[in-house]
């Protein structure tokens, strides 16, 4: 099936291909360049943004660090700590098998960036995630694409994540989220929240194919 959709996205996008990418701004001061097709959804306080490219897609989650399940996050180990156990709650939903893991920074801000595999019923999905905290935000922006066409769009995934852009004005004190109403345990709330994530992302592709998928043969 997930093999039959990425068939049908890439018919059906076909005329979006040449089109230029227009600037976005996921908040002040942090932006990222996106192909003009996107869709943006708000749901229950979370924002998901979604893109159709030949052979992949974009998948962008937002979500506020805050509620019942908010972390607080001290200093630079503990936004380490945060991303560790985020991410391992991030796979487990798709039970992915994490490839390669790198803490980097973006202009001043510490992030991770991680690759996984999805094994699906027709072809195993590659995917690269990047993973920030930043200004009580947590931001997860995915880039989608089958494990035989991983080489093939280097360049655009390469251009992708490089087209990211925060602030320089931002530091590591725009990642730091505490609160006397924050949970201590951040392991514990961090892997919690990232599998959150995870099924949120797993729901959003299945559901944001369909929609965009009918919407272009409605045309």
């Amino acid at each position: 099936m997930r093999y039959i959709l990425f068939s049908l996205i890439s018919i059906l996008t076909i005329e979006c291909f040449s089109q230029n990418n227009t600037e976005y701004k996921l908040e002040d001061g942090f932006t990222i360049s996106l192909p003009e097709n996107f869709t943006v959804t708000d749901t229950l306080g979370q924002r998901a943004i979604i893109a159709h490219i030949e052979n992949g897609q974009i998948l962008i989650l937002k979500a506020p660090n805050k509620g019942k399940i908010d972390v607080s996050i001290k200093n630079e180990s503990e936004l380490i700590e945060f991303y560790k156990e985020f991410q391992r709650g991030l796979l487990k939903p798709s039970k992915g098998n994490l490839l390669n893991d790198n803490f980097f920074e973006i202009g001043k801000l510490k992030a991770n960036k991680i690759s996984y595999r999805v094994n699906t019923s027709e072809e195993p999905e590659l995917r690269d995630a990047l993973i920030v905290v930043l200004n009580n935000n947590i931001y997860v922006i995915q880039f989608l694409q089958l494990e035989s066409k991983y080489n093939d769009i280097k360049v655009v995934r390469d251009k992708f994540f490089s087209s990211i852009k925060p602030s320089q004005t931002f530091s590591i004190k725009n990642q730091l989220t505490i609160s006397a109403e924050s949970s201590t345990d951040i392991e514990k709330t961090a892997y919690n929240l990232g599998r959150i994530f995870g099924y949120v992302l797993i729901i959003g592709i299945f559901i944001f194919i369909v929609i965009w998928i009918l919407k272009k043969i409605r045309k």
